[in-house]
């Protein structure tokens, strides 16, 4: 199961230093699902999350700025 695969990759990497996974605005995708999944695999890890919009500035096609975000506790 993809999931259980994540979660173990997450694990493996957290004891390589890893201490977060971007959730991110995906275009054209299933953007709550894929977060969904990669919150429920790598909260176990006890990674934090990290937020992205691949904004690229006004005026360019990969402008998400303002339509994705969420509650960030800052750098422990």
């Amino acid at each position: 199961e993809l999931a259980k695969r994540l979660g173990e990759l997450f694990f493996g990497l957290g004891a390589w230093g890893l201490w977060g996974a971007e959730l991110y605005l995906y275009q054209g995708s299933d953007t709550e699902g894929l977060n969904r999944l990669v919150r429920e695999a790598a909260a176990p890890a006890g990674l934090r999350f990290t937020y992205g919009s691949d904004c690229h500035g006004p005026g360019s096609p990969h402008e998400k700025l303002g339509r994705f975000w969420g509650e960030f506790r800052g750098f422990e």
